[in-house]
C-alpha cells in the first residue's frame, strides 16, 4: 500500500491526496481567470479541450454530488437554496438543494438570489465553497459528457445496460 497522509483525523493515501489537489488547481482556473485565461465565451481557456473533458470525468469520479442551478433563496445564516435545472451526480433535476454558508476556506463566498452557478460536493454536505460561476469550464465539460454520445454515455465494458 502508498504512503499515508495524515487529514484531521483519517488516513488518506498519498496518491489520493496528490490527485484531489491537481483537481483542486485545475478547478480553480474558473474561479477567476485572468483576461489572458479567458476564452470568447467568458469560460476558462487555459487547458485544452481534452484536458477539460478529463478534468470534468475525473470530477465526477471523485463528486458525491456535481449539479448546475439557480439560487432560488438566500438564508440568514449565510447558505443559500439551489434548485437544480442539470443534475451530473448525487441529485436529480428539479430537487432543491440547501446549501450551507461558506466555510474558512471560502470566507466570504456569497451568491445573489437567482444566480446561476455549479455545485460540487465531495463527500460533505453541499455548501458556498463548492460553486463556480455559470461559465466555468467544467459546466460545458460536463454537458458535453452527459449529450447522447458524449464520454459518458460510453459503454464500459463488462457493465450490462439498464
Amino acid at each position: 500500500m502508498g504512503r499515508l497522509s495524515q487529514r484531521g483525523s483519517a488516513r488518506v493515501p498519498m496518491r489520493a491526496a496528490a490527485r484531489g489537489l491537481a483537481l483542486l488547481a485545475l478547478l480553480g482556473c474558473g474561479a477567476g481567470p485572468a483576461p489572458a485565461q479567458t476564452g470568447a465565451s467568458g469560460g476558462c481557456s487555459c487547458f485544452s479541450p481534452e484536458l477539460q473533458l478529463k478534468t470534468a470525468r475525473d470530477t465526477l469520479g471523485l463528486a458525491s454530488l456535481a449539479a448546475f442551478g439557480r439560487v432560488v433563496a438566500l438564508q440568514p445564516d449565510g447558505g443559500a437554496t439551489l434548485a437544480v435545472s442539470e443534475a451530473y451526480k448525487g441529485t436529480q433535476p428539479e430537487a432543491l438543494l440547501a446549501l450551507g454558508p461558506a466555510g474558512e476556506a471560502c470566507r466570504g463566498k456569497a451568491l445573489a438570489a437567482g444566480q446561476a452557478v455549479l455545485l460540487l460536493a465531495f463527500g460533505s454536505a453541499p455548501d458556498l465553497c463548492g460553486t463556480y460561476e455559470a461559465d466555468h469550464f467544467l459546466v460545458a465539460a460536463l454537458r458535453s459528457l452527459q449529450r447522447p454520445g458524449g464520454a459518458a454515455a460510453t459503454p464500459v465494458p463488462g457493465a450490462s445496460a439498464p
